[in-house]
């Protein structure tokens, strides 16, 4: 399986669209604010739509002080 589909991004794509690094990314999965939603043996997928919700959230955050 290499895509599920365009509503679906893998780690990298996350990691690329959030200007962030993998670490970083497992972080934020801990924390629970992002949650994976699919796994074909090493690869996650998470979401697309709640990864630009996470994302809209977060910058607005520092819009905000």
């Amino acid at each position: 399986m290499a895509v599920l589909s365009e509503d679906y991004w893998d780690t990298a794509q996350v990691c690329e669209y959030l200007n962030i690094r993998m670490n970083n990314l497992h972080q934020i999965q801990f924390r629970g604010q992002i949650k994976w939603v699919a796994k074909d043996g090493k690869k996650v997928y998470y979401n697309r739509e709640d990864v630009i919700a996470y994302k809209t959230k977060r910058d607005s955050r520092g819009k905000n002080s």
